[in-house]
């Protein structure tokens, strides 16, 4: 399936031993990329579930991008404009902003 993926660093065990100072720091830089993806994947999941949107669109928004990077400077950008998120193509409007489907879900949980 090769439009459902997300290109992420290769992951290096914490105990191998670095060959240079800089790998070094590009380990712990790659041990913390599932960790920012997990605010997009999880906002991606609810979408799906929500409105029925095909993931394959939705990553094709973010190719070659920063993920974690550019889906933060949108909710940032939806956040200080109080506005809803925009809806793909297709997808039925929610009354929901981003941020309060966000919270309604972690309240319920």
């Amino acid at each position: 399936q090769l439009k459902n993926y997300i290109i992420t660093p290769p992951y290096a065990p914490a105990d191998a031993p670095p060959a240079t100072p800089a790998d070094a720091a590009a380990r712990a830089a790659a041990d913390e990329t599932l960790l920012r993806h997990v605010p997009f994947l999880l906002n991606l999941a609810r979408l799906a579930y929500l409105t029925g949107v095909d993931v394959r669109e939705e990553l094709k928004r973010y190719a070659g991008e920063d993920i974690p990077a550019k889906f933060g400077e949108e909710l940032e950008r939806l956040q200080k404009g109080g506005k809803r998120a925009a809806q793909p193509s297709g997808a039925p409007a929610s009354t929901m902003t981003v941020w309060q489907r966000m919270r309604s879900s972690r309240a319920s949980s």
